[in-house]
């Protein structure tokens, strides 16, 4: 779920923003503060895709490498004992905060095109 979520807001970030943004400064448009922030936000992730790709490869590195030590194995095995308890809360928690990202990039593109709609009108 996790992965499938990153992929789907790293895809609406890198080439669905950047176009929909474009059409916003054809028009002119005023936009939200939170449009603002998300267009922001993706000429950032854009610009710095290179360091973006290299901290996420570091990341996935450290934890797969992590998990090799027996520390590391040790506490995964710890918490994967008990799936019952950590999944109860961590799953639906990962689940909504996915959904709540997704949801907020949706609606900072999907405002200002319906506000461009009635004003076209």
């Amino acid at each position: 779920m996790l992965c499938v979520g990153t992929g789907i807001t790293a895809f609406l970030l890198a080439y669905v923003v950047p176009q929909v943004a474009t059409i916003f400064v054809q028009q002119h448009a005023v936009l939200p503060l939170a449009t603002k922030i998300l267009i922001r936000f993706s000429a950032f992730v854009i610009g710095h895709w290179l360091a973006m790709t290299i901290l996420s490869v570091g990341l996935v590195a450290g934890i797969v490498g992590a998990l090799a030590t027996p520390r590391g194995r040790r506490l995964y095995d710890y918490y994967n004992s008990r799936p019952s308890e950590i999944n109860s809360v961590l799953e639906p928690v990962m689940t909504l905060a996915m959904a709540a990202v997704i949801v907020f990039m949706m609606l900072a593109v999907l405002m200002p095109i319906f506000q461009l709609n009635q004003l076209m009108q």
